[in-house]
């Protein structure tokens, strides 16, 4: 039998091994870091659904008029653009969230007209990033008693 020298040696296979283990150090330490990033997120809406009473109300007493209503859309949609996208919100992004993503998710109570409590109102919050600033412009609808100007009815829509 005739050995060349060109095989790997006991070297070659302990750097290998020192690269496989650093590798999986560094995917395991990766996957920690997004659980716990994970469970951090899953904690903030728990404690938001625990706190509904510091979430923005609708209830008649607080308001009276579609003005004041549309404050407190884009007061919920400050508090849910903070949570959801923070600081990785780019600029020039422009997104909307529905009055009923608002509610589902405990940042606002359903909404009711303030001349008709049986008619529940719909509607939707966009808001966009220039430079530092991000503008919120909300469009609500209350049946045929209220539209704000600009309203379209396809941004209202569940997605």
């Amino acid at each position: 039998m005739n050995l060349n020298n060109k095989g790997w040696g006991l070297q070659e296979l302990m750097v290998g091994l020192g690269i496989l283990f650093f590798s999986l150090l560094l995917i395991v330490i990766l996957i920690n870091k997004n659980f716990k990033d994970l469970e951090n997120t899953l904690n903030k809406k728990d404690d938001k659904t625990n706190q509904t009473q510091n979430r923005p109300s609708t209830s008649e007493e607080n308001y009276s008029s579609y003005n004041e209503i549309e404050k407190i859309m884009i007061a919920a949609a400050k508090e849910y653009n903070n949570d959801i996208y923070g600081a990785s919100l780019q600029e020039e992004d422009n997104l909307t969230v529905t009055v009923k993503s608002l509610v589902r998710d405990n940042y606002l109570e359903p909404i009711t007209d303030i001349k008709d409590e049986s008619i529940t109102c719909s509607g939707y919050v966009t808001f966009i990033k220039k430079g530092v600033n991000v503008t919120y412009s909300p469009y609500l609808k209350c049946g045929t008693k209220y539209t704000t100007k600009g309203y379209l009815e396809r941004l209202d829509a569940e997605v």
